[in-house]
């Protein structure tokens, strides 16, 4: 694919962190949040800006939901903790955005949601777009496997083959019947791009224990590696 001859924007920087500290109608703290600044590489200006606005559109989804949803949930659990004679401390959420992988091409980006109730035990979120930098648009997983019709069961194969190593290595602390499990709990849009090539993840509690958090598995395809330009295309 060639390189967009049309000028870059220069590089797109989030605002700075934004925090908060969300209260009680006594003034109690029922929630912080806090959403990580970003800056993505410099793009092509208008699907730079696409990119962008999608981004700033899912930051926004989560404030929205933790200035409302969230403090009525840290409210409902301070009552109770209350009428249980037992301690209450404030919800903890945050948002950070990563960029996983880049070329001329293609851009990764990975924006993850971790809430911590001050148990040990944080819930996380993770979602991904893979973009075509040169119009602004998500690629599919299926962009990938072009022209292979039989592509999703290359996938769940080689998922499947992961998941018989996974469980035998013993370090991870993956649910009875994996193998099944990779398979029915696999998204075509739960997918990521790292240097290594293509990755699938697994949300929180779907294939193993909750300690594990977010399960990414790694494709053993080499034809899918983008650190090979030839290779790469989509």
């Amino acid at each position: 694919m060639a390189v967009n001859s049309s000028s870059p924007s220069k590089a797109i920087p989030f605002d700075a962190a934004r925090t908060r500290l969300l209260k009680d109608n006594d003034g109690t703290p029922l929630l912080r949040y806090s959403i990580s600044p970003i800056e993505l590489p410099a793009l092509p200006k208008r699907p730079g800006r696409r990119i962008r606005h999608y981004h700033e559109a899912v930051e926004n989804q989560w404030r929205a939901y933790w200035e409302n949803k969230g403090a009525s949930v840290a409210r409902a659990m301070r009552m109770r903790c209350e009428a249980k004679g037992e301690t209450f401390s404030a919800l903890s959420m945050s948002l950070s955005t990563t960029v996983s992988f880049q070329n001329d091409d293609l851009l990764c980006v990975c924006q993850e949601m971790t809430e911590d109730a001050g148990d040990s035990r944080p819930n996380r979120v993770l979602h991904t777009v893979t973009w075509d930098t040169h119009v602004g648009a998500p690629l599919p997983l299926s962009s990938f496997f072009p022209n292979n019709r039989r592509w999703k069961r290359m996938v769940l194969d080689a998922l499947q083959a992961e998941a018989r190593k996974l469980a035998s290595s013993g370090l991870y602390l993956l649910d009875e019947g994996a193998e099944a499990n990779f398979v029915r709990y696999f998204s075509s849009e739960h997918y990521l791009l790292t240097e290594r090539g293509l990755a699938i993840f697994y949300p929180q509690c779907t294939v193993a224990s909750h300690i594990e958090g977010i399960l990414i598995v790694p494709l053993p395809f080499p034809i899918f590696d983008p650190c090979n330009q030839e290779e790469s295309k989509v």
